[in-house]
């Protein structure tokens, strides 16, 4: 089978984060979605509590179709991706992993922890969400490719320039799924 990871904060999720695991799915011809919130994301801080993104993660899920893995919620300590994909190995063996990532990760991507490692344990797909990104992506991307045989893949998708940051800095939930709006408004989480 071909797997896809979605790992992010997922504070809020939103309709970027949606379109990008739809277009992941379709483009790259995958057999399942798994969305994998952070707990304790080690390069940046979380707004919500671990348990709110797990459960805005979920109803998301649940909304769209895709699997949820509470491994590293319950890890309870930083995650590195390369852990991360490590145990989804021993979880889905045989499977072709494919961990979905933004531009701005790729771009960064030289400074993830045992990135030369990591490269070689699974493919990468890449979306963007300013069409500005693109040649950088692409060239960054087709940088990997060649020196290290990396499999990334970089969508063909129309930019979607919306941020949980943005988000959560104005309150405007218009770009979050109805029904994370509503958990949102019921607990008073921004």
């Amino acid at each position: 089978m071909k797997t896809g990871i979605f790992g992010g904060t997922f504070d809020p999720p939103h309709i970027g984060h949606i379109l990008l695991a739809q277009k992941a799915k379709q483009q790259c011809k995958l057999d399942r979605i798994i969305l994998l919130p952070s707990a304790v994301p080690p390069h940046k801080k979380s707004h919500l509590s671990g348990f709110h993104r797990l459960e805005l993660a979920r109803i998301t899920a649940e909304e769209y179709g895709f699997e949820l893995c509470d491994w590293e919620y319950k890890k309870k300590s930083p995650s590195y991706t390369i852990e991360t994909i490590s145990y989804m190995k021993t979880l889905y063996p045989g499977d072709q992993l494919y961990f979905i990532i933004g531009g701005d990760s790729m771009l960064d991507f030289e400074k993830w922890y045992r990135w030369e490692e990591l490269i070689t344990m699974c493919s990468f797909i890449v979306g963007i969400r300013k069409q500005s990104e693109l040649d950088a992506v692409n060239a960054a991307a087709a940088d990997k490719r060649r020196r290290f045989g990396a499999d990334i893949t970089v969508l063909d998708i129309i930019p979607v320039d919306i941020s949980s940051t943005e988000i959560r800095e104005t309150g405007d939930l218009s770009e979050v799924p109805p029904r994370v709006r509503e958990y949102i408004i019921k607990n008073k989480l921004y």
